[in-house]
């Protein structure tokens, strides 16, 4: 949902659904987020995740995976969010194509046992 955008002229405008500051009217087909007191939920279908590389995110908020996993997805998949002033990427579950197991914190395996 955009809340404000620029038309061909470069004038800001408010976006169909708007009624007053903070208060628009919206489709449910719009909506793939939502936030409950403190904490994002992602509606079913969707994954939004912090890049950590290219095709590769942090989740934030999913409907099937937890939050902190490491997941891999194809291009195709992700659009760009700002939520909470921060950048997340919205990735739709169909495009997501590895859940990582490696965290990053784990101690690199030594064979010799040193």
């Amino acid at each position: 949902m955009f809340r404000r955008w620029h038309d061909a002229r470069g004038k800001e405008r408010n976006s169909a659904g708007y009624i007053k500051e903070d208060l628009y009217k919206i489709q449910p087909d719009q909506v793939y987020a939502y936030k409950r007191i403190i904490k994002w939920k992602a509606l079913p279908g969707y994954t939004f995740v912090k890049p950590l590389g290219e095709l590769m995110g942090e989740v934030v908020c999913s409907d099937i995976y937890n939050e902190g996993d490491v997941i891999g997805y194809k291009s195709i998949g992700e659009y760009e969010f700002l939520i909470d002033d921060e950048k997340l990427y919205r990735v739709k579950n169909d495009f997501i194509t590895i859940k990582y197991e490696c965290q990053g914190n784990e101690k690199q395996y030594n064979k010799s046992g040193s």
